[in-house]
């Protein structure tokens, strides 16, 4: 699933700089992770999915990304 994600937050090839629609389905997987092992590290998992993709939009900038 990090390695989906990643593809998502920085491709690795082609023109686009990130790919967005791969985000959406780690963070599905992520959810039915949660269902699954309810007791598990996939809560911390799933925080970091979300809060990751709220700050997508102001990672960009003129078809940049904006470095932390």
């Amino acid at each position: 699933m990090c390695l989906a994600y990643n593809e998502d937050y920085s491709a690795s090839g082609g023109e686009a700089l990130i790919r967005a629609e791969l985000s959406g389905e780690v963070i599905r997987l992520a959810h039915l992770l949660l269902e699954l092992l309810p007791d598990s590290e996939g809560m911390g998992l799933l925080a970091l999915l979300l809060l990751l993709k709220s700050q997508r939009s102001a990672r960009m900038s003129d078809r940049a990304i904006v470095l932390y």
